[in-house]
């Protein structure tokens, strides 16, 4: 499903300008939101595979991928693809657990399982699996520590 926005040309005396015979112009809500949002400068393509891959680490690791998590509380936060779709930087937010380095350092190990997995999820929607790198995501830490900051 997509979604447009219409945009009205207005000159300097408010009347609607006829640059394109239209007076409006509609354009995808996707593209508006990479205008406005100048920090994310993927691609369409970049964010459409990032969307798919997040969707799918989030359904393993509910599913196929629990022995890797341990105890603790593994959120996949958000998801960047470079350019050239190669390479997957995998944010993971890791909850309920004292040593994070561990459960990083766990898949990262077992990249290669992982990579199997979100293949056989995925194989009919890309054309090749991405290379995995996981980092852990303490945006949310650092935001408990400001409410902490600013409740003190």
């Amino acid at each position: 499903m997509m979604f447009y926005i219409s945009l009205y040309f207005c000159n300097s005396d408010s009347k609607r300008t006829k640059k394109t015979g239209n007076p409006s112009v509609s354009i995808p809500v996707e593209r508006i939101e990479n205008i406005l949002n100048p920090i994310s400068m993927d691609s369409i393509r970049q964010q459409k595979i990032s969307k798919v891959l997040q969707a799918e680490m989030s359904s393993l690791l509910i599913k196929e991928l629990k022995h890797l998590c341990g105890k603790a509380l593994v959120t996949v936060t958000f998801i960047r693809v470079t350019p050239d779709l190669g390479i997957a930087r995998i944010n993971l937010s890791i909850f309920a657990v004292e040593d994070k380095q561990a459960i990083l350092q766990n898949f990262t190990d077992n990249v290669s399982e992982i990579r199997f997995h979100l293949g056989k999820k995925i194989r009919h929607q890309v054309r090749h699996i991405p290379e995995l790198q996981f980092y852990i995501d303490d945006s949310l830490d650092f935001i408990e520590r400001i409410d902490k900051a600013l409740k003190q």
